[in-house]
C-alpha cells in the first residue's frame, strides 16, 4: 500500500515530468504552427511539415546571439531562398507569421518604386500572396510594409532603427491585420485579402522579381492562426537578446 505521502510524492513526480515534457516540446508542438525555419546550422524546416529551403547565395552568419550560421544573410543584389510549401492557410483565413531580422544601414532603392522583400508567401499562376519587407518612398508609405501581390498596401510603419535585431510578426485573424515590431502592435487595417493559397515561400526577394533584401533573416514561423499580442509580446521577450 503506498502511504498519502507516497501519492503525493507520485503525483509530484509526474506532474513535473509531464512540464518538462510540455517544455521540451516547445512550439513545435504547437498544431497550428505549419512551418518554422530556425537556421540553426540548416535551412530544415523544424516543425517537419515542409520541405527545406534552397539556397541561391544567401549565406550562414551569425544570429542575434553571435552563434555562428545561425542566421542567414541576404546580398540585396541576387541571393534569395526558396521552397515549395503546403498546408498554409489561403490570405482569406486566419494567419500569422514571425521572424527576426536586421539591417546594417537605411535601406537603398534603385528607383522610388524598388523594394527589399524579406518574406513572400504567394501563388504566381494565380497572382496572389502576401510580401513583407521594405518599400521606397514611391508607394507612399512609411517604407516597412506588408503588401498583396500587385503591390496594394496592407501594413505599413516607420523603419525600426538599423544595426539592431528586430522581432517581426504580421498577423490577419480574417478581419484585420496587425504588424507588429519588437512585441509592440506598430499598424492595424482592413484591408480586404487576395483569394488563394499560397504555394511557395521566397526569401529575399519575390518569384520572378528583382526587389532583393539587403540584410538578416532568421527565426521565421508560419502559423495558420491569428497569434494574440500577448503571444507576440511574449515570444520576443523569450527570444530577444540579452
Amino acid at each position: 500500500m503506498i502511504s498519502c505521502q507516497g501519492l503525493r510524492a507520485v503525483g509530484y513526480t509526474f506532474f513535473i515530468l509531464g512540464f518538462l515534457s510540455c517544455v521540451s516540446c516547445g512550439e513545435n508542438g504547437d498544431p497550428d504552427l505549419v512551418a518554422h525555419y530556425s537556421f540553426d546550422g540548416s535551412t530544415a524546416d523544424v516543425s517537419g511539415l515542409n520541405k527545406d529551403l534552397l539556397v541561391y547565395g544567401a549565406r550562414p552568419v551569425p544570429d542575434r546571439f553571435g552563434k555562428a550560421e545561425h542566421a542567414y544573410g541576404f546580398d540585396g543584389r541576387s541571393a534569395y531562398m526558396m521552397a515549395g510549401i503546403t498546408g498554409i492557410p489561403g490570405l482569406t483565413g486566419p494567419h500569422s507569421v514571425t521572424w527576426w531580422f536586421q539591417v546594417s544601414g537605411a535601406p537603398v532603392f534603385k528607383d522610388s518604386l524598388d523594394a527589399g522583400n524579406m518574406i513572400v508567401l504567394a501563388d504566381t499562376t494565380k497572382s496572389i500572396g502576401v510580401q513583407i519587407g521594405y518599400r521606397a518612398e514611391g508607394y507612399k508609405t512609411h517604407g516597412f510594409d506588408v503588401w498583396y501581390w500587385g503591390g496594394a498596401t496592407v501594413l505599413d510603419s516607420p523603419h525600426p532603427a538599423v544595426s539592431e535585431w528586430h522581432q517581426g510578426a504580421y498577423t490577419y485573424d480574417g478581419e484585420r491585420q496587425l504588424l507588429f515590431i519588437d512585441g509592440l502592435q506598430v499598424a492595424e487595417a482592413g484591408v480586404k485579402p487576395q483569394r488563394g493559397t499560397p504555394s511557395v515561400l521566397m526569401l529575399g526577394n519575390y518569384p520572378g522579381g528583382d526587389q532583393f533584401f539587403s540584410g538578416v533573416l532568421d527565426e521565421l514561423r508560419i502559423y495558420k492562426r491569428s497569434l494574440l499580442p500577448s503571444e507576440i509580446t511574449a515570444m520576443y521577450m523569450r527570444e530577444k537578446a540579452q
